[in-house]
């Protein structure tokens, strides 16, 4: 069985590589987090591989640019992500859940979440900063990400373009650079643009995908790669 996932579907589809493979009491795992969660898995879920396009590596970056207010005119993605935000805060009626406050604004993407958590059987005291710990792929601020890829024993291949106005096609290279795993590969496209591969460049992007996940000829199929080619970062 292998995953794909496309922008935050695609960091989903990284964490779950990273947790298939994770060792046991992970520095990104909290003590609070450990009831909600499984044993690690003695054999990967995700033989045939892991293929994702666009993922937004530095997440907690976009969060942070949604906390203030964004022009059209001036950052258009930003601005459009802002009122997708605040369609969800307005039809699930945040506005009523007990920790948004009169500071707050439903533009805000970390509000929205900490409101979602608010009402979720996982919520628990610091839950969103657990959560943000438990997907971080890169670090940011100071706060590690504990190299969650340099384990993992499954092909990973991660495509993006150089011209995504979300995600920035450094980040990939900078993620390969913390990566020292042979497991883990990344293509970086001179355009796409933000998930724009499939309409786009159909008959690159779908002969991709088949081949990445051929039973007879894609990487699953090669002879295995060590599982860990480095230590995972303390």
């Amino acid at each position: 069985m292998g995953l794909t996932g496309f922008c935050w579907g695609a960091n989903q589809a990284l964490a779950a590589a990273w947790f298939d493979s994770r060792t046991e009491n992970h520095p990104s795992i909290s003590p609070r987090q450990t009831p909600y969660l499984q044993p690690p898995s003695p054999e990967p879920q995700f033989q045939a591989g892991v293929m994702v396009c666009s993922p937004v590596l530095r997440f907690e970056q976009v969060m942070r640019d949604l906390s203030v207010p964004q022009e059209m005119l001036v950052h258009p993605v930003l601005a459009s992500l802002q009122g997708t935000v605040e369609n969800r805060f307005t039809q699930k009626d945040h506005f009523k859940t007990p920790v948004y406050g009169p500071g707050d604004s439903p533009r805000s993407l970390r509000t929205l979440i900490d409101c979602e958590f608010a009402r979720s059987e996982l919520n628990f005291p610091e839950a969103t900063e657990d959560a943000m710990a438990f997907l971080r792929l890169l670090p940011f601020e100071g706060r590690e990400d504990h190299g969650k890829l340099t384990r993992t024993p499954v092909p990973v291949v991660i495509v993006q373009a150089a011209d995504d106005p979300l995600a920035c096609g450094n980040d990939v290279a900078e993620l390969m650079l913390r990566t020292p795993n042979p497991n883990v590969a990344a293509i970086v496209l001179p355009g796409g643009g933000h998930v724009g591969f499939g309409p786009f460049a159909r008959k690159y992007f779908y002969s991709l995908m088949v081949n990445f996940f051929h039973p007879a000829t894609g990487p699953a199929s090669a002879a295995p790669m060590p599982a860990v080619a480095a230590k995972e970062q303390p």
